[in-house]
């Protein structure tokens, strides 16, 4: 390879004119090569990690007695409830999912606390607002130290739950049955989105075993399966400094990595790439005149309808935040639940935005092509009357 060669490849010749065309620089090239494997290196190792190190499921779940409190097998089940009454559009677990209602397992990990509480300060015969701040200050550190304890046997696959713990699971069915008793109250679900005692029983222990993945030590670590996520300082869940310093790596590393080119590439806009001036313009016609793209005529209408359903009903989603059950004099709840309206929401953005780039693909190989395939235009009236029924049939099966 000559050195003119390799200045071709490796940067702008600089003894080229600034108006003519230059390849993209070598070196950019391997920065965006290397970009994509670090990054790819890392969310790959970091999904494997995250499957090797989750959470377990006990097969059973019992008290200090050693009596069946319920099993694993109930804690699939009720994943199993909290999916198909599409609870993830209406509050989080862990973080996913909507922000109508509250983090599920957060509220049970905090009624777990206060039930510790109030149970550690009848010890002293007192309620806990009661006790004077030392004794207050003991009762809070035993909860912290009980909650953060993990007793899960890992060759018999059994956890063992604290009485409190247990008292507090008994109690949570009712406090469940409650919040989805009223739109009013809950973001705008159903009403009486859950009602069956069994149901609510699993979903129950559904949330107390994630209640208790995000406050038990991991084995051999000061922090919980969930880095100590959902924050509760009462229980002990506090940020570590592991999670500070990353996040604030990340934002260092972005701004500064954006400075960094930036600054080179002031300092050296020879090594950019530079499109020529006297370029041409790819050639399109003046109008739609083949009868394949005549038929794409109502894949754009049906993509504006799209859009603007998304728009309507995200002007639904967003009314259920401040009154579920009052829009503009409608009950909208009783007809249309937030949680669907906002599965509705996310899957109009998907549809629009898959038909139109379906349509722009459609239209350029008409004009790239250059002619017309055999059975074209039938071949797209096919797909849209598929498009219509994927679209129509998953609004009326949700």
């Amino acid at each position: 390879m000559t050195a003119e060669n390799k200045r071709s490849w490796f940067g702008k010749n600089l003894n080229s004119s600034s108006n003519t065309a230059t390849p993209l620089s070598g070196w950019w090239i391997f920065g965006l090569c290397v970009a994509m494997i670090v990054g790819f290196t890392t969310l790959i190792t970091l999904t494997c990690l995250a499957y090797v190190d989750k959470p377990p499921i006990p097969e059973q779940v019992v008290d200090t007695s050693g009596n069946t409190v319920f099993t694993g097998s109930d804690i699939r089940q009720g994943q199993e409830i909290f999916l198909s009454k599409g609870l993830m559009s209406n509050g989080t677990v862990w973080g996913h999912g909507s922000y109508l209602g509250p983090e599920f397992p957060a509220l049970t990990l905090h009624r777990i606390g206060e039930q510790a509480r109030n149970d550690y300060a009848f010890q002293f015969n007192k309620t806990y607002d009661q006790l004077s701040t030392e004794q207050k200050g003991a009762v809070d550190a035993k909860v912290i130290e009980t909650i953060k304890a993990n007793r899960f046997n890992p060759s018999k696959s059994v956890l063992t739950l604290t009485h409190s713990q247990v008292r507090a699971y008994q109690a949570e069915p009712a406090h469940w049955a409650e919040y989805f008793s009223n739109p009013g109250k809950n973001g705008g679900l159903k009403p009486n989105t859950i009602t069956d005692p069994d149901e609510l029983k699993k979903l129950s222990a559904y949330f107390t075993w994630m209640a208790w993945a995000s406050a038990a030590n991991r084995p051999g670590k000061s922090y919980s399966y969930t880095n100590n996520f959902p924050y509760d300082p009462t229980v002990g869940n506090t940020p570590t400094t592991v999670a500070f310093v990353y996040s604030v790596a990340s934002i260092l590393f972005l701004l500064g990595g954006i400075g960094l080119t930036l600054f080179i590439i002031g300092r050296h806009p020879e090594w950019d790439w530079h499109s020529p001036q006297n370029g041409t313009t790819p050639w399109l016609p003046a109008q739609m005149t083949s009868p394949s793209q005549k038929a794409l005529v109502k894949f754009v209408v049906f993509v504006a309808f799209l859009f603007i359903m998304q728009c309507l009903v995200g002007g639904g989603v967003a009314h259920m935040r401040a009154d579920p059950t009052n829009f503009y004099g409608i009950n909208l709840a009783e007809y249309f639940s937030s949680s669907l309206l906002r599965t509705f929401h996310l899957q109009a953005m998907i549809f629009w935005l898959a038909t139109g780039f379906a349509t722009g693909g459609l239209f350029l190989s008409r004009v790239l092509g250059g002619k017309e395939m055999p059975r074209q235009a039938p071949l797209t009236n096919i797909l849209f009357a598929a498009l219509a029924i994927v679209v129509f049939g998953n609004v009326l099966s949700e």
